[in-house]
């Protein structure tokens, strides 16, 4: 009867140490996700001022390239402009096209 309770005890603090040993490993685990939520909530907010940025240069082309310069340029140049220009939407994506080096 004492050596059973003997090896409860025991195995009492086996467990206890193994849940110890865990807790620490969690706290590392915790440590590391909030690391990373750290870095998607930067990555999220350098997203947004590119687009932001991107956006803001997208109005300045249109009027720029449609408005402002359209005189000077012949038909074949004008032809290029107005598809990759014509719109805030169209030139968005051609800004970033040429800011990811896509074709």
């Amino acid at each position: 009867s004492v050596q059973l309770l003997l090896i409860l005890r025991v195995a009492r603090l086996l467990k206890l140490a193994r849940a110890v040993r865990l807790m620490s490993q969690f706290r590392l685990l915790w440590m590391l996700v909030r690391g990373l939520y750290s870095a998607v909530e930067a990555l999220l907010w350098a997203v947004v001022l590119a687009g932001v940025m991107i956006y803001i240069f997208a109005i300045m082309g249109v009027e720029v390239l449609n408005k402002g310069m359209r005189v000077h340029w012949d038909a074949d140049l004008q032809e290029q402009v107005d598809i990759h220009f014509g719109t805030v939407g169209k030139s968005m994506l051609t800004l970033i096209q040429i800011m990811t080096l896509d074709s």
